[in-house]
């Protein structure tokens, strides 16, 4: 018996990793539902400043709907403080916005990219009511149990290696 569900998983995997200098963030861009593909081309990836990106994934409803209101509340930033917002504030921003629909949580996974104020690359991960771990590699979406062990086995031990 099929049970209604206000959500569809339409999956997707985002992986980031932060640097020295530097953070890359990384999608598939297939959009799909079940077994049927939607579409081959649909990025996960919204630029929301010149320093920072949101990759999400999941009910694609959500994560247009989520976006929105992050660009909308940027927007009403930038005209209040004449200039553009931080990472950092992005990353308290969308954890406040995360945690306000916690009894109704938008269905996404969030990584957060970008570059912090003293130059450094910072990747912020999200849980659906908006607590946020800050770390140098994460990964989110459908294929995350798979990706994050080998995140954490390769590209972690090989920076803590260098920083020894």
């Amino acid at each position: 018996m099929a049970r209604w569900s206000p959500y569809s998983e339409n999956g997707g995997t985002v992986v980031a990793i932060a640097g020295e200098d530097f953070v890359v963030i990384a999608s598939d861009t297939r959009l799909s539902e079940g077994y049927s593909i939607l579409t081959r081309h649909q990025s996960k990836l919204f630029k929301l400043s010149d320093g920072t990106i949101l990759g999400s994934t999941g009910c694609w409803a959500d994560v247009l709907t989520l976006t929105k209101n992050i660009e909308a509340r940027m927007k009403i930033y930038l005209h209040q403080h004449l200039k553009p917002m931080s990472t950092s504030a992005v990353a308290q921003m969308l954890s406040t916005m995360l945690y306000q629909k916690r009894f109704f949580p938008y269905y996404v996974s969030n990584v957060l990219a970008g570059i912090d104020k003293d130059g450094k690359g910072v990747v912020y991960h999200y849980d659906p009511v908006g607590h946020m771990e800050k770390d140098v590699v994460t990964c989110g979406g459908t294929s995350a149990p798979l990706i994050q062990p080998f995140l954490d086995n390769q590209v972690t031990k090989t920076i803590l290696l260098i920083y020894v």
